[in-house]
């Protein structure tokens, strides 16, 4: 049997380890959530954003230029938008035109283009159909001419 200074001590020094071992672990708690702090903000910290680059197109106008056999301009019309527009990849654009002969003669077709242009003016692209056989077009009949273009 153990007297009572022994069973004291014994009691004391259980002690000692038991708050040494609480000390150290919640050092190793108070380490282990500084990191995972660090890692957190290291994580979180706004990155820089790549620069957008805008690839779209401002469409202000559109052409209808009709031709001929040999490729001559036959009729040309500009029309308006509406105000000009952002067209982005991914988008598409169906154009339909009409063409109305009001010439005493009739006008023979062989291929049509559509010219987009921007606000300046400038032809950001064109785009059309050309016919196996020349369309005639009598006077005073109208004629559609559609067509489609994606950026």
């Amino acid at each position: 049997m153990k007297s009572d200074g022994e069973s004291i001590e014994a009691n004391f020094s259980l002690r000692q380890r038991i708050e040494g071992a609480v000390g150290l672990t919640r050092g190793l708690g108070r380490g282990l959530v500084d990191s995972s702090n660090a890692l957190l903000r290291r994580v979180t910290k706004a990155k820089p954003k790549p620069e957008v680059v805008d690839t779209s197109l401002r469409i202000a106008h559109y052409n209808l230029v009709l031709m001929d056999g040999d490729g001559q301009v036959v009729w040309g019309m500009e029309y308006d938008t509406g105000g000009p527009f952002s067209f982005r990849p991914g988008h598409r654009l169906w154009i339909c035109c009409e063409f109305t002969n009001r010439s005493a003669h009739e006008a023979g077709i062989a291929e049509f283009e559509i010219e987009l242009t921007g606000e300046d003016g400038s032809v950001l692209s064109r785009f059309g159909d050309s016919f196996g056989d020349i369309v005639v077009v009598q006077p005073g009949e109208t004629r559609k001419f559609v067509g489609q273009w994606s950026l």
